[in-house]
This record gives C-alpha cells, structure tokens and sequence, in this order.
C-alpha cells in the first residue's frame, strides 16, 4: 500500500483535499491513494472508442455513397428493355411496359378516345384511323424507350430516382412529381382526310328549306323558310390537325364544328305576288258545258290542283296536269259512248266473213281539254268552257279457225308406208314415206294442215346421246299436228321399207324433196291429214 503523502504542485507540498469518503477512511486509520494510472487509463479507452465511431460511421457513409452510385446502374438493369416509370404517352404512365405492350397500349387508348362531332343537335363519332390519322409506332416506340436515358451523367441520375419513385408509388409521385412526357408524332392521310370530312359534310349538314305555300281548303297559307348551316371543311381539317395535340395529352376530343348560315333562296317576303297569282287562280270561276249540261267546277277542287314550282328564287303556281287529267276523265264517265268491235271470221287463213258490223265511238279528249284549261286557269280566268269530244274508231277482232275442206284431202298409211292426195275424193298423188320409229310413232288420228315453213333447221334430242339431232335446211314443211309435220328428208336415200320401227323419224313423215314440194304446194290450210294402220 501507497503511504499517505502530501501532494507536490510546484514544488510545494499541499495537503490533499478531503471529501466524506476519504475522512471516513481516516477515521478507519487508512490511507487514500489517487491512482493516476487508471484515469490514464480510462482516457485511452475513450479515445479507442471514438476512433472506432469515426471508423463505423466512415463505413456506412462510404457504403450508402457507394450504392447511391451504383442503384441508377442496377435499376437501368432492371428496366432493361422497357419504358421507365413515368414516362407518359398519350396521358397515361406506360412504365414497365415492352415494346409490344407499348403499341398495344397506345392503339387501344386511341382506339377508346375517339371524336366526337357536333353541329347543333347532331352527333357524329368518328375512329382515329377512320379520318386518315396514323402514328410511326417504331418512332414512337424509340422516343419512348430513350426517354429518361438520353440526359447528361447527373441528369440520367435524377431522373432514375425520379423513376424509382414512380416504381415505388405511381399514384404519388404523379401528384408530387414531374411527368417524362413523350410527344406522339401523327401523320395525316389527306385524300382519307378529305373523303371523310366530305362524308361527314354530307351528313351533319342541315339543309336550308326555301319558303313554301300551302293550300288548306281555298286557304293560301305560307310555309315559313329555314336557314341550313354548312360545315367549313377547310376550318374542320385544321380542327382536326389542332386537337391531336391535345390528343397528345389523352383528353376527349370533342369538336364543336364551324358551320356557316346557308340562306334559302326563297324566303316569305318573296312570295308576296306568288300567293296573289295563287289566291286569284283559287277565286276565278270557272265551269264546263257539254250539250246544255253545266259542269260547275268547286274552289277547294281546283285548290287541290294547284302546285309551286321553284325557278330560281321564284316560286310560280301551277296546275298540276294529271290532277286535272283526271277531272276530265271522271267527267268522261257520263258522256262517253264505247266503241262496239267489227268482228271478223277468218277460215283457214284465207277465208273471211264478217260476224258483226262495228261501230264508232264518242270520247272526251282529255289532252285537248286539258290544254285548254290550264292556261284559262293559271291566268286567273273566269270562263265557261265547252268540253270537247273525238271519235274513237271501233276495232276489229279476228277470230282465226281452221276448217276441213275435203274437197281435198291426204290419206297416211302407216302399215304400207304409203301417202296419198286426193281431190274430189279421186287420187291425184301418191308415194312412199318414212314414218315414226319405235318409241317416236306417228300418231293416228284425223288432222288439219295448219301451217306452213318453206325452209327451217331441225334439232332436238339431248348432245352427245343417240336420241340427238341437228339437220339444217329442211325443205318444204308441212304441219299438221303439233310438232308432226310432212317433210324433205334429205339425209335420205330410201323411203318405203320396213325399217322405219327402227330407222325412222321421230315422229314426222319423211319424203322426197319432190313429194314434200308437191304436198306443200297442193294442199292449202285446212287440208285434212288422215294417219292410220
């Protein structure tokens, strides 16, 4: 142990001061002793302790320095091959998405925010593509995936915290921090562009109405004029050019369209002499007369006849023709006498006997009659006006029949092949023949020669089967039932034999040139046709 000394300052002995603890252990017969040491001690401690702060905080500085630097790196990285975060096309934050989502994005916005067209009450909306807008989606694209990275070191640096700001909270930051807007580059089809404005022209436009007159009863009224309103094209393209920058910014595009007043080229203090004229043709009287009888023609009629045609900025009252057309034919009604038809019986083509002795007819001439009213009428005329009548020629009608004249006839013998003509039951020509084939028999039967063809093609049957055939230039035909004729079968070399049922016709009687010449020539219309077995 320390024995209790005297502390030296300056070479001068002092007592130590005393405190409680240290009388206490006087009063025990113990001695205090200062232990400088372990305040040395306890210094150096101290000091350690700060330079190990200095060192920590030295560190984490360093660090968070370090990372500060290396994250703008690290979320570049992590964004690679997408748009930042807010960056903003067409109004809305496109961070995070890829080259196709972008498009599809910025097609379907455009697609959502279509126009809206107005002129007064009407409404028309229109697609973006429809007008002829369109938009270069690689340029748009390389603008959009530049944006935020084509700054400066520092610039780039903010604007990737700026970015992850918005990755973190878009809500927020877009209410607390700059947007990266990106400018959408349009182009404008222009012949689309015009064929759609003229288009819309067509149909928003409202159309001006001229003034009008209208007749109630025997009442002239007048049919106020309407103002039209005509779109300016020229001011709508360049509406249309105007809002796609607002466009730009995903706002609604409706368009209020610049119309001009368009003045209708009648207008009711025009019609001042029109509805004069009209109301002195209403008021004029005017009557008809045929054979004593009086034909007393009403205002509100003669009204109802009456139309306003437009010439120019003039409107003239007229008489509308089949109206008045009409008036007379229902007047013809109770003075026109028919016509009664001459008929005539004509037998076998050559042979005629009057029937009945036609006879004349009486009829109103409405064409004349109506000339002669309208300008009596459109005048403002009053006149009594007798009706005038024609002639109307009677008909005739033919009656056409056949009638058998045995004086001569034709006798067909279909077992021998055998024609013969007779005349006054004599026979004056015969000859052989080729009837039907099986299958195409000639029918039996009493006929009337009914017709005559000097020279025709014949055809029937179906190409390419054995049923078919064309034969050209047949001489000297001679019908008499149907289709069945007498006929030249110049294709011919023999007729006659019993190879008919398998070598005929198809259903006509074959002959020689001169025996169809001799036929055709003798046997006049109405020359029975006798076929038989």
């Amino acid at each position: 142990m320390y024995k209790k000394s005297p502390l030296l300052v300056d070479g001068i002995y002092a007592p130590l001061a005393k405190n409680k603890d240290t009388i206490d252990l006087e009063n025990k017969g113990e001695t205090v002793v200062l232990d400088l040491q372990k305040k040395e001690k306890t210094k150096g401690e101290n000091e350690h302790l700060y330079k190990k702060v200095v060192i920590y905080f030295s560190v984490f500085f360093g660090f968070f320095f370090i990372s500060s630097l290396l994250f703008p790196a690290v979320f570049e990285y992590l964004q690679k091959g997408k748009v930042l975060p807010g960056v903003y096309v067409l109004g809305e934050q496109m961070g995070g998405r890829s080259e196709g989502e972008l498009k599809q994005d910025v097609r379907t916005k455009l697609e959502d925010n279509r126009f809206i067209f107005k002129v007064g009450d009407k409404e028309k909306t229109a697609e973006f593509y429809e007008m002829g807008l369109g938009i270069d989606y690689l340029q748009l694209s390389a603008e959009a995936f530049q944006a935020g990275r084509e700054g400066d070191i520092i610039k780039n640096f903010q604007t990737r915290y700026k970015s992850f700001a918005y990755w973190l909270s878009p809500k927020y930051s877009a209410r607390y921090l700059t947007k990266i807007g990106v400018n959408v580059d349009y182009s404008i089809d222009i012949v689309k562009l015009d064929k759609f404005v003229q288009g819309l022209s067509s149909e928003m436009n409202v159309s001006e109405k001229n003034a009008g007159i209208v007749i109630k009863g025997s009442d002239v009224e007048v049919i106020p004029a309407q103002y039209g309103a005509k779109i300016i094209t020229d001011s709508l393209e360049q509406q249309i050019a105007q809002s796609i920058t607002k466009l730009r910014d995903g706002d609604k595009m409706v368009l209020g369209i610049s119309t001009e007043q368009v003045m209708p080229s009648i207008r009711e203090q025009e019609l001042k002499d029109t509805i004069s004229k009209a109301k002195k043709m209403v008021d004029a009287d005017i009557s008809f007369v045929y054979n004593d009888k009086i034909y007393a023609l009403k205002k509100e009629e003669k009204a109802s006849w009456i139309i306003f045609e437009e010439n120019g900025n003039i409107l003239s009252p007229k008489m509308e023709r089949k109206k008045v057309e009409g008036y007379f034919a229902n007047v013809g009604k109770g003075i026109n006498i028919a016509a009664q038809p001459k008929k005539i019986r004509v037998e076998n083509g050559t042979k005629e006997l009057v029937q009945e002795e036609g006879k004349d007819g009486l009829e109103v001439d409405i064409a004349k009659n109506t000339d002669l009213f309208i300008p009596k009428a459109e005048n403002g005329e009053s006149a009594t006006i007798g009706i005038i009548t024609r002639i109307v020629k009677a008909d005739v009608k033919t009656e056409r029949v056949l009638v058998a004249d045995w004086a001569r006839y034709i006798d067909i013998d279909l077992k021998t092949q055998r024609m013969t003509a007779y005349e006054n039951k004599a026979p004056v020509f015969f000859d052989a023949i080729t009837s039907g084939k099986n299958g195409y028999g000639t029918p039996v039967g009493t006929f009337l020669v009914y017709s005559k063809t000097r020279s025709q093609t014949m055809k029937g049957g179906v190409p390419g089967t054995a049923d078919y055939y064309y034969l050209p230039n047949v001489q000297y035909i001679s019908w008499f039932n149907g289709a069945i004729a007498i006929h030249q079968a110049w294709w011919r070399s023999s007729f006659g034999g019993a190879d008919y049922t398998w070598n005929g016709s198809h259903g006509c009687i074959n002959a020689t040139l001169a025996t169809a010449a001799f036929i055709y020539n003798w046997a006049p219309i109405g020359t029975p046709v006798v076929v038989h077995y």
